[in-house]
Parts: C-alpha cells; sequence; structure tokens
C-alpha cells in the first residue's frame, strides 16, 4: 500500500494496512504549510515570549531561554522523555503512533520543521 499523507485523509483502516507493509509520501501542500507554520513560529519568537519555545516549561516558564540555547531546550525535553518501563511497546503500535503523529503534524499547525517531518517520514517508510 501507498499513501499520500496530507493531514486529513489517514484513515483507521489504512493505518493498519501501512503498519503491515507500504510507504507514505507527503503532499506538497502540507509541506507548504508546515514551512509557512514554522516561518510564522520564527517570526513570532524573534519578538514575542512564547511558552516552550523561548520560555522553559511548567513551573520554569518564567525564565527566558535565550535564542543560542533554545534548540538545546527541545533537545532536552525530547530526552527527558525518553525512558520507559516494562516490555518494549509492539512494533505495530509504533508503527501506529507515529503514522498518526506524522499525520497530524502535516495540517501543518505545530510550527515544526518541513526537516523533522521528513524525518519521520523516511524513519517510518523504513521500518514499514
Amino acid at each position: 500500500m501507498r499513501i499520500t499523507l496530507n493531514g486529513r485523509n489517514l484513515t483507521p483502516e489504512d493505518v493498519a494496512a501501512l503498519c503491515r507493509g507500504g510507504s507514505v509520501r507527503l503532499a506538497r501542500t502540507s509541506l507548504r504549510a508546515i514551512a509557512r507554520s514554522r516561518r510564522a513560529l520564527e517570526q513570532a519568537a524573534r519578538t514575542r515570549t512564547i511558552y516552550g519555545v523561548s520560555t522553559g516549561f511548567g513551573p520554569m516558564a518564567s525564565h527566558r531561554i535565550p535564542r543560542e540555547k533554545r534548540e538545546a531546550l527541545q533537545r532536552n525535553l525530547v530526552m527527558s522523555h525518553a525512558c520507559g518501563a516494562g516490555e518494549p511497546a509492539a512494533k505495530s503500535w509504533v508503527c501506529a503512533a507515529m503514522l498518526v503523529r506524522l499525520n497530524t503534524l502535516l495540517l501543518g499547525h505545530s510550527g515544526v520543521s518541513v526537516k523533522l517531518v521528513r524525518r519521520l517520514s523516511s524513519t517510518l517508510t523504513s521500518s514499514l
């Protein structure tokens, strides 16, 4: 199975079929929307305080993060959540979660980069 994702067209049946083997493509319109969203976020972050972008998280939200440390902030957030307990999740569950997240990001409302979405898609496709 092969599907072009656009953020709106993924069905539960598609998820099940793709996780049994297939590939995804990213709709160009979605990639343009992601790029626009990212530019808007970057522009806003130059002049405004944005939670989790130019500030810390939770109790640290009142702390401004210098521009040169913002990338490290995001990396540290991901690393702080990179743990687990018990048996690893089934490959099909991980595939389904990644597909749904990728599809949601393709709506272009999150401010993520096109590079991140392409990396997620590439990682997902190589494991299908």
